[in-house]
């Protein structure tokens, strides 16, 4: 197997939840490309989903999902140059989410979307009973509160909740950015309802109360919760 030469091949994140960072300068005749894998000790974490891009700033941005009772999904940031990697958020802990009271954010589903020096994601459950979420869960916490569209900023790495689907079990499965109507769109699970949300000026950089979270039906729209 032949490989063209190079300097940085590849950045992938395991199911395991390690990052592996592919360099050397490949000869033609080799078939071997050397790896080392850096661990950000999140034992609890067991995968990622689209959840991974390399950002503006020169960092790269991932999640770590749990599906563990009372771990939350995590967001982390490698740095390619130093070789450092850093505990961004506890998505859930920054939701003010009490793992023993209720059922966490377990997963970030979406893509990582960088938009105006910000990253835009959206959360969803990682609890099941079966293929259905865990709507009673046996040790009297309270069902999943419902997926939220958050973002965080790229100079301050903090987090912002945008708005909340305020319907029980319903997480947010995937979603996109329109840049012209400034305005995120989803997909929830396991209903499959589109949604969106838009600010309510014309600017993505109004607060968290400026958004509008709509559900969009076949018959019309309805709007779910201002947040």
């Amino acid at each position: 197997m032949n490989f063209p030469a190079f300097s940085l091949l590849a950045r992938w994140i395991l199911s395991v939840g390690v990052v592996l960072v592919f360099s050397g300068r490949a000869r033609a005749a080799e078939s071997v490309i050397r790896a080392e894998v850096f661990d950000p000790g999140y034992v609890e974490g067991d995968s990622n989903y689209h959840c991974l891009t390399a950002a503006s700033n020169g960092k790269l941005y991932f999640g770590i999902n749990s599906h563990q009772p009372a771990a939350s999904v995590r967001l982390y940031r490698f740095d390619p140059q130093t070789e450092l990697m850093a505990l961004v958020a506890d998505v859930s802990e920054v939701l003010g989410v009490d793992p023993a009271e209720e059922i966490v954010h377990g997963k970030i589903h979406t893509p990582l979307i960088e938009f105006e020096d910000a990253l835009y994601f959206a959360t969803h459950t990682s609890q099941y009973d079966g293929n259905l979420p865990m709507m009673a869960p046996s040790d009297g916490r309270r069902p999943y509160a419902g997926g939220h569209f958050m973002r965080m900023d790229l100079g301050t790495e903090t987090l912002e909740d945008i708005a909340q689907l305020s319907l029980p079990n319903e997480g947010i499965i995937t979603m996109a950015l329109d840049p012209v109507q400034k305005t995120l769109y989803g997909l929830t699970w396991p209903t499959g309802l589109l949604i969106r949300a838009c600010p309510v000026y014309p600017d993505f950089g109004d607060d968290a109360t400026g958004w509008i979270l709509e559900e969009r039906f076949r018959k019309g729209e309805r709007r779910i919760s201002p947040n």
